[in-house]
């Protein structure tokens, strides 16, 4: 449920650019995000500000409320200014790689802009064991080819335009 995002992977995503707000955070700031919403704050009822522009990164609580999550990060997406610059609001989710749920079937599948499915099962900061799962990072910003390009390295990645898919 509350497993941090491990380093190696915090790592690449701030070089992507780096975290303007963590909605899913702890009052340790695991990812040095700017701004960040504990859950006693709730991200879910939270404002993400993304006419302020940058990233957000979102590592959701895996359990009954990801699609709650994943529906946020959807509404939040729609919400943000679209720009011909290269400062816009970019949201990035590491989710569990489940494409069968709904989850994946009407948010991620219906409204992201790319996919990096990551190569084996990743370690969360504090766990024994890898995932059980496999992991993938979704995105929603106007960069999908930068997106696809910088994160291919971790796994396989598409970037999604209506009625087609593009692998990198």
């Amino acid at each position: 449920m509350d497993r941090e995002t491990p380093d190696e992977l915090l790592t690449v995503i701030e070089r992507y650019r780096p975290i303007r707000l963590d909605p899913c955070s702890t009052h340790e700031n695991p990812t040095h995000a700017a701004e960040f919403f504990t859950p006693a704050d709730d991200g879910l009822c939270q404002d993400w500000n993304v006419a302020e522009g940058g990233l957000v990164y979102v590592n959701p609580p895996y359990g009954s409320k990801l699609s709650e999550w994943v529906g946020k990060a959807v509404s939040e997406s729609l919400r943000r200014p679209m720009t011909s610059d290269r400062y816009g609001t970019e949201i990035i989710m590491l989710l569990p790689a489940l494409p069968d749920t709904k989850s994946w079937q009407h948010g991620v599948f219906e409204n992201a802009n790319a996919v990096c499915f990551i190569k084996g099962r990743i370690k969360f900061k504090g766990a024994d064991k890898p995932a059980r799962f496999p992991s993938a990072l979704v995105y929603f910003g106007d960069r999908e080819d930068d997106f696809a390009r910088h994160f291919s390295d971790l796994g396989q990645t598409f970037t999604m335009e209506s009625g087609a898919m593009r692998y990198y």
